[in-house]
């Protein structure tokens, strides 16, 4: 019975300790507010903050589009420079057939495909990024 009496005397502290936590919402103290709390200059000053960040964002959005694009193109013509000094290397041998051949030769036409195909994956969702954010 002690121990009610305790835990009710605590549960009481903290339900006074709630209402004066809680701020006055009554009709007349949210007309004041209105008028005398509402900062014009402030919230002006808060939205071209957001407007700011948000032309920012696009911004590093746009640069980095631009230079992965432009690390992709690079990499591919690299890679094409590869295949076509291995095709030479590889084909040069005078005892293959042309079935061996072609299959020595098969990457120098295949790499451009294959960075068409990730240059246009790679478009196609950054777009779908851009869209969604």
């Amino acid at each position: 019975m002690a121990e009610d009496k305790e835990i009710s005397d605590t549960e009481k502290k903290e339900s006074d300790v709630v209402k004066k936590k809680r701020k006055g919402g009554g009709f007349f103290s949210r007309i004041w507010s209105r008028l005398h709390g509402d900062d014009l200059e402030k919230r002006l000053q808060n939205i071209s903050k957001e407007e700011d960040a948000v032309l920012a964002r696009m911004k590093r959005r746009s640069v980095s589009w631009r230079r992965n694009s432009r690390n992709l193109i690079a990499f591919s013509v690299v890679f094409e420079v590869i295949a076509v000094g291995f095709a030479i290397m590889t084909a040069r041998s005078a005892h293959m057939d042309w079935k061996m051949r072609a299959f020595r030769i098969l990457p120098m036409f295949l790499l451009p495909g294959l960075s068409a195909a990730a240059y246009s994956a790679f478009v196609s969702f950054t777009r779908l990024c851009q869209c969604i954010f």
